[in-house]
């Protein structure tokens, strides 16, 4: 929600709906504070992260052709943003 839909952490923490509709999703450990909020969107882009890299280097060492596209854009707060896709090409 922070990144897809620009949803404060703060906003996150502390909405009662917010919390009882990610509860209700299955998510146990719903954090209380911003901060908490971050650390587990920190935590979850790095898990992302590192499991593209893994993805990549096997389609490299398989020898098979992939793209990367990148699209970078400014929020209305002027915070830079980017988002990097990478598919596998059937050739």
């Amino acid at each position: 929600m922070a990144a897809q839909d620009g949803i404060s952490f703060h906003t996150i923490a502390k909405s009662e709906k917010i919390r009882k509709g990610l509860i209700a999703r299955g998510f146990t450990n719903v954090p209380k504070s911003a901060n908490s909020v971050r650390s587990q969107v920190v935590s979850f882009s790095k898990h992302l992260r590192i499991k593209d890299k893994e993805e990549i280097s096997t389609l490299k060492k398989q020898g098979q052709k992939f793209s990367v596209t990148l699209d970078e854009w400014t929020s209305l707060r002027k915070r830079r943003l980017a988002k990097i896709k990478f598919s596998s090409l059937s050739i």
